[in-house]
């Protein structure tokens, strides 16, 4: 339901694809890792925001925090299917029970957490965007993503490219982001584990490398 810059996309969009595929009698599948993130960000609970797909994969790791599953929902045929296909492409796991315990552990307050990293996300684009020489949009942050960019001349100051910068963040300040595909912006995902105090901190440190 969002993409990798974190944008929802809006229910009257799914309407028509749906449309498009039963024309063509086709079934839709989502891979929604994110749609937790996206059904608190547009106030639909999950089971309505996802009524038009015939199946539908989650994933329990990202934002939900888990280290790691996912779960497909749809009817007992194609669920029986898509194991077999799993397991033909050889992505059987074995002795799952801990990974499972995770995930119920992950459902039980997933709306309170994921609410709380889409709140984190959105606070700390704003800061980033009074700071100078940093450009981040606000209002493009509707789930748990974020990205941006620097001035030439703050990359200049720093002596470094956006792949540089996110080594320094990681080796010098303990710091998780990602450069892209092509190394042109900076990219931070918040979840259960970054709480506002290190989102502060993330600020904090930007300040003083661009300063």
């Amino acid at each position: 339901m969002n993409n990798m810059s974190g944008k929802v996309l809006r229910m009257d969009y799914i309407k028509k694809v749906k449309k498009i595929a039963k024309k063509r009698k086709a079934k839709l599948h989502l891979d929604g890792a994110r749609s937790w993130n996206a059904s608190v960000f547009l106030g639909i609970p999950m089971k309505e925001m996802l009524a038009d797909f015939d199946l539908v994969s989650v994933c329990l790791s990202k934002g939900m925090g888990c280290p790691i599953g996912s779960l497909v929902v749809g009817t007992e045929k194609d669920i029986w299917a898509a194991r077999n296909y799993r397991k033909m492409l050889g992505g059987a796991m074995r002795q799952t029970g801990i990974f499972a315990a995770c995930g119920l552990v992950s459902l039980m307050d997933w709306e309170e957490k994921i609410a709380q990293d889409n709140l984190n996300a959105a606070w700390l684009a704003n800061e980033l965007a009074e700071i100078p020489g940093v450009h981040c949009d606000p209002h493009s942050v509707e789930t748990n993503i974020l990205r941006f960019t620097f001035d030439p001349a703050v990359m200049k100051k720093m002596r470094c490219d956006y792949h540089g910068f996110v080594g320094r963040l990681k080796e010098e300040e303990s710091i998780l982001a990602n450069s892209g595909f092509a190394n042109d912006y900076v990219r931070f995902v918040t979840h259960r584990d970054v709480s506002r105090a290190q989102c502060e901190k993330v600020v904090k440190v930007i300040k003083r490398m661009t300063a």
